[in-house]
């Protein structure tokens, strides 16, 4: 049942990002074309043109952005907790399910976001040096993976986790904050809002703590500052792979917290009224 849903979610999100995705390249490409112009020859109304597409260009840039939030607020607030509730929980389906869609379809258009974006930025910057680039990065990453192994893929696919893991975790702390807000008689968009804030405010509290209590001394740190450089490079990486094994299982606790809470709160507290 989570694939119909799936398919249902999709087929709903694509009418908004599918072209907003086609005009962003669109535009990047004739910004490529005015950017390969020879600008002495330029006169006045190509001027004011080329303006107005770069314009138009950042626009859509911001906009698929914006749009990839507003759509994930939407279509939750739509589908749950409005009218349309009604239906959406007749049918046979598990909360979670229902969740689990919407989840997945903000991930997905918020990954393809950023690549078209990205795709649209190398259209832009493009010429007979940027290849060149590529190859040289990617054999740098090789260089760098060959030198340290292991660990060093293990730092990659933890930074790659860890986008991934925030992401939802942010999508999932939006759910969250409008299943509470929406237990409000009134004025659900603002409790909604003050409960996305009280949220971040609490991670903040719990993080300043936990790091408080683990590296708080201030012997640890003038230890930490005045013996860096003694650090091998085996001892850094270490380092850095740790820090972030414990940032990705910091952020995923509470992503956790925030799909079961929602969970059991549309499961017992759904207020459609």
């Amino acid at each position: 049942m989570l694939g119909k849903l799936l398919k249902y979610e999709f087929k709903a999100t694509q009418r908004t990002f599918l072209p907003l995705f086609g005009l962003i390249l669109v535009f990047a490409g004739i910004n490529k074309l005015f950017m390969q112009l020879n600008f002495q020859h330029v006169n006045g109304a190509t001027s004011v043109a080329m303006g107005a597409v770069l314009t138009i260009y950042i626009v859509l840039i911001v906009a698929v952005f914006v749009m990839t939030l507003i759509v994930t607020i939407q279509r939750f607030q739509k589908n749950l907790l409005s009218d349309e509730g009604y239906l959406s929980f007749t049918l046979p389906v598990k909360v979670h399910s229902h969740i689990d869609a919407k989840m997945i379809a903000s991930l997905v258009w918020s990954i393809l976001s950023v690549i078209v974006a990205g795709l649209s930025a190398l259209i832009l910057v493009a010429d007979r040096n940027t290849f060149p680039l590529i190859g040289r990065f990617f054999r740098g990453l090789g260089e760098y993976t060959r030198n340290y192994g292991g660990m060093g893929w293990l730092i990659v696919g933890e930074l790659i986790v860890l986008a991934l893991i925030s992401t939802l975790t942010g999508i999932l702390q939006i759910y969250n904050s409008m299943a509470v807000g929406n237990l409000c008689s009134r004025h659900k968009l603002l409790a909604s809002f003050g409960t996305f804030l009280g949220f971040g405010i609490l991670q903040q509290i719990i993080a300043s703590i936990i790091i408080g209590g683990w590296y708080g001394s201030e012997k640890f740190w003038d230890d930490l500052f005045h013996n860096i450089d003694r650090f091998t490079n085996w001892q850094a990486m270490n380092m850095i792979a740790s820090v972030l094994g414990i940032v990705i299982l910091f952020v995923a606790l509470f992503g956790v917290a925030f799909y079961f809470f929602t969970d059991w709160l549309l499961s017992k507290k759904l207020n459609l009224e």
